[in-house]
């Protein structure tokens, strides 16, 4: 088994991640002494909006690069290497992926909820993943918790559930306490509240800073509101959260699922089951390649 990782920056363009993906899978085939031919097929999970049937990425909001919009990346995957490519939405690929890892649960109700940059989310019934007639992994992060409150980056819905669980809405809360002089906020040399980011806030709570511990459990919170309004609607058997601000600290993960839990309907007759899952960083990558399986005539 080989993994290789690629930080997807504000370099790494369509055409970037082709040729490094094709030098990739030449190295892996020399390592692994095989040839083209052996490959069935390429699964990948990315970022919605997407068009699954036609193999191609829409128009991402928080991609850094340029050239991320109506990216046909199957094709291109296709052309570069020769092999035959399948596109989905990486929560889908991750429920999928987390499933199998946890079939001998048996379990037939499942969400997966992606929690970093942006909010994603994938629904599994009977062991199958919930489709609507459009293919927009992101509306969980639209579901409006707050009648009257901020929107984040002047689009989507007032009060969404984006503006206040996600790493940009810490970020633009820590900046915002900033400039109103809160103190504590960065106990390092002086910082000019627009250069307050995510990953300084993340090295104070790992120092257990307390006024960072309260923007993330503030955040936690939210996240907890928003899990209730799924969980009440869904009734799902196991809850997996992944991704940036669950794995950022223990008490984000606990904080989040004590409020949706003391705010299901049913409880405590009805106790889902909540999990970072088994797979984690690999469950979208695993369930892109059980997508493809599961697609072959074999």
């Amino acid at each position: 088994m080989s993994i290789t990782r690629w930080r997807m920056d504000e370099d790494m363009t369509p055409e970037k991640f082709v040729k490094q993906t094709a030098t990739t899978i030449r190295t892996l085939l020399f390592d692994h002494k095989l040839t083209i031919e052996r490959i069935k097929g390429i699964g990948i999970g990315a970022v919605g909006p997407l068009d699954r049937d036609a193999g191609i990425i829409l128009n991402p909001l928080y991609f850094p690069a340029k050239g991320w919009t109506n990216v046909l990346i199957c094709k291109l995957i296709q052309e570069q290497n020769g092999i035959t490519a399948k596109l989905d939405n990486g929560a889908n690929t991750a429920l999928l992926g987390e499933h199998w890892a946890m079939r001998k649960s048996q379990l037939q109700q499942m969400l997966y909820v992606h929690v970093g940059v942006s909010l994603r989310s994938s629904m599994m019934s009977y062991g199958q993943i919930v489709r609507g007639s459009v293919d927009r992994e992101g509306s969980i992060g639209q579901m409006i918790i707050q009648t009257d409150g901020p929107r984040l980056h002047d689009h989507g819905n007032y009060g969404a559930l984006e503006a206040y669980v996600s790493v940009q809405a810490i970020e633009r809360l820590a900046q915002s306490e900033a400039k109103l002089g809160r103190s504590g906020l960065i106990s390092r040399s002086p910082v000019k509240p627009e250069d307050i980011k995510y990953d300084l806030l993340l090295s104070e709570l790992t120092l257990e800073k307390p006024v960072a511990l309260e923007l993330f459990l503030k955040s936690a919170r939210h996240l907890g509101i928003g899990l209730t309004n799924l969980i009440n609607i869904f009734h799902p058997e196991c809850i997996i959260l992944g991704r940036t601000l669950i794995n950022a600290h223990e008490s984000f993960y606990r904080t989040a699922i004590k409020v949706a839990i003391g705010n299901t309907y049913y409880y405590p007759e009805y106790m889902p089951l909540f999990s970072k899952g088994i797979l984690r960083e690999d469950a979208v990558a695993t369930g892109a390649a059980l997508m493809m399986w599961k697609g072959l005539n074999v």
